[in-house]
């Protein structure tokens, strides 16, 4: 069956990003798809481009400052306080490995030193995080580096691997090429698109609009 993740957490009910949206998301759905950035001071929290300014804020502001910037009466989420809101919950979790969701600027992207800090704290939660923690990145060099430490990671193109995300058009291309059932499919709002990735055995899809769930053929008894 297709598990259906809220990309960017609940964006029909709260602010992308947030802790308020990733746990609503957990809450309507099979998961969440969140991007992972880095403050000025060093810690690891969410965030996607154009999430509250139009600025990627990678590297850019401290903890206390990005608090001051998420929308009234939500929450900024870092990665300490996630790994403690998803203790109790179930659901899958699929994290973006590209700094403010982009990746086109090496110089703002994760180094291989940050990247070794993170998987330190990965290993120290795999209780938590046990076959539910998935990956996915647009660099192989990345996707080797997790993969090795015993992670699913899903890499952004069509090249050798176990596990592929593909945008809709992508994916009606490559169907007869790839293990359905291995895939992420990104970002699905529209019906027609849904009902068709879903009929055709998508393992993951990605969506603004959880709404989506309660349509189509395949409308499942979310509550």
């Amino acid at each position: 069956m297709t598990a259906i993740l809220g990309h960017r957490g609940d964006m029909e009910r709260f602010s992308s990003s947030t802790a308020e949206s990733v746990l609503s998301a957990l809450d309507r759905a099979d998961g969440v798809e969140i991007d992972l950035n880095l403050s000025s001071d060093g810690l690891f929290y969410f965030y996607h481009e154009g999430d509250w300014t139009s600025d990627r804020l990678a590297r850019v502001y401290s903890m206390k400052e990005l608090e001051r910037q998420v929308p009234k009466g939500e929450s900024l989420l870092s990665f300490d306080g996630f790994l403690s809101l998803i203790g109790d919950t179930r659901g899958i979790l699929c994290i973006h490995l590209e700094i403010g969701g982009g990746g086109d600027a090496w110089e703002r992207d994760f180094t291989l030193r940050e990247l070794a800090r993170l998987l330190v704290i990965l290993k120290n939660h795999r209780d938590t995080l046990q076959n539910r923690a998935f990956f996915h990145t647009i660099y192989p060099w990345k996707a080797k580096l997790f993969a090795d430490h015993g992670f699913v990671v899903f890499h952004r193109g069509f090249i050798k691997q176990q596990y592929g995300m593909y945008r809709f058009s992508d994916f009606t291309k490559l169907i007869s090429m790839i293990d359905v059932s291995k895939t992420m499919v990104y970002v699905i709002n529209d019906p027609e698109q849904w009902d068709y990735v879903i009929g055709q055995g998508a393992g993951y899809v990605l969506t603004d609009t959880l709404s989506l769930l309660h349509t189509g053929l395949h409308a499942r008894g979310y509550a």
